[in-house]
């Protein structure tokens, strides 16, 4: 089995451990150019393509070049000689030039050796037909093998292109899956390559799988960003089947966000879902997570969309209004309150949690405004208007 392999002009990537890295795109279908350079230490390798390239099985050689295609290998290091390697291809004719130190020699046996251990890791590094080798490591030497192979690299972002089509492999089962996901939560340092990561493979794993659940839920407490972390919770909330059981586990994820920004818009996104609150745990978990929330105006916002999404219903505004009753600020509390929807003031439970989270409001004038507005919508009720 040989590897075809396109490229596409490089970008910048990753810059990390030492490690300077750039990687390949997706390349168009005709003929496309390609850099890539990386730095570890005081050693440097760099690679140049014009065209599309073949590999052999193992990876050690270049077999085929399109028609005028050129690939180019070249290592800098201090203690050995700069090695150079150029092919390229007129037609059906594959030619080699090999160097060391800029002089040109015959590619002898100590130039295939260096050929044959650079290559592979050319390849692993820079992800190069990554969803090839990972076929074919699977049926060598399985799930275990892949990620064995996956955690040599030292690049974060050709780790989540290895992943990623580790991932997407119908083969595997949920606990290899499961395996694989907690493997990248441990092993890719940048919160960005994982957030993008998780991203992308959460749209198609089966995360009703309590055990894939987990392993994934996992992978995404481990990126350090909030912004990242919030990205992948964002992602996942449009999920038409999710379970309760699904939503409870994103709860939990998102109560773990420190920044009350990420929170908050996450919680106000997932106040629609009026349908899911209607389950004791998710609402347990909604309020719960709605509740480390420090900043009065944040809490606010996120408390005054669940009111005002529809059906609100009693359970969810008497722990909206409960849960109202920590917020600081005399202005915040009242907006909660008045976001109350006034057809559920008639109900006694209603009114009491209201009444209750009123009485906790040390403005006057505030105070007097909310209990007006339940006067209003409760007519013949008797409001008690004691102060604090």
């Amino acid at each position: 089995m040989r590897t075809l392999l396109r490229f596409l002009v490089s970008r910048p990537l990753l810059a990390a451990a030492g490690l300077t890295l750039l990687l390949p795109l997706p390349a168009p279908a005709q003929h496309s150019r390609h850099q890539v350079r990386w730095v570890h230490n005081d050693r440097s390798v760099q690679v140049e393509v014009n065209g599309e390239v073949e590999f052999s099985e193992t990876d050690t050689e270049v077999v085929r070049l399109s028609p005028g295609g050129r690939f180019m290998l070249e290592e800098r290091r201090p203690d050995r000689p700069t090695h150079r390697i150029e092919y390229t291809s007129t037609g059906s004719d594959l030619r080699e030039t090999f160097s060391v130190e800029g002089r040109p020699r015959a590619l002898d046996a100590e130039g295939r050796a260096w050929l044959a251990a650079l290559l592979p890791e050319v390849v692993r590094e820079t992800a190069i037909g990554a969803e090839g080798r990972i076929t074919r490591i699977l049926a060598r030497r399985g799930v275990v093998g892949v990620i064995e192979e996956i955690e040599r690299i030292r690049s974060d972002s050709a780790r989540r292109i290895y992943y990623r089509h580790l991932l997407a492999r119908h083969e595997l089962d949920a606990r290899a899956q499961a395996r694989a996901l907690r493997s990248a939560g441990q092993r890719i340092g940048s919160d960005g390559d994982k957030s993008s990561l998780l991203r992308e493979v959460g749209r198609s794993l089966n995360l009703e799988d309590a055990q894939l659940r987990g392993a994934y839920f996992e992978a995404v407490g481990t990126i350090s960003s909030d912004g990242d972390h919030a990205s992948v919770l964002r992602a996942l909330l449009d999920r038409a089947a999710a379970s309760d059981a699904f939503f409870t586990t994103w709860l939990a994820s998102a109560q773990t966000i420190s920044s009350d920004g990420d929170k908050a818009s996450l919680l106000t996104r997932a106040a629609v879902r009026t349908d899911r609150l209607q389950s004791e745990s998710v609402r347990r978990a909604f309020f719960g997570a709605a509740g480390t929330i420090r900043s009065d105006g944040d809490r606010q916002r996120v408390l005054t969309a669940v009111l005002r999404a529809e059906p609100a219903t009693s359970p969810v505004a008497i722990e909206a209004m409960r849960n109202a009753a920590g917020i600081h600020s005399d202005g915040d509390k009242a907006a909660v309150l008045l976001a109350v929807p006034p057809r559920l003031l008639p109900d006694p439970a209603v009114r009491r949690a209201y009444e209750e989270t009123a009485r906790s409001i040390a403005s006057d004038g505030d105070r007097a405004r909310v209990l007006n507005h339940l006067t209003r919508y409760a007519k013949g009720l008797e409001v008690r208007r004691g102060s604090r």
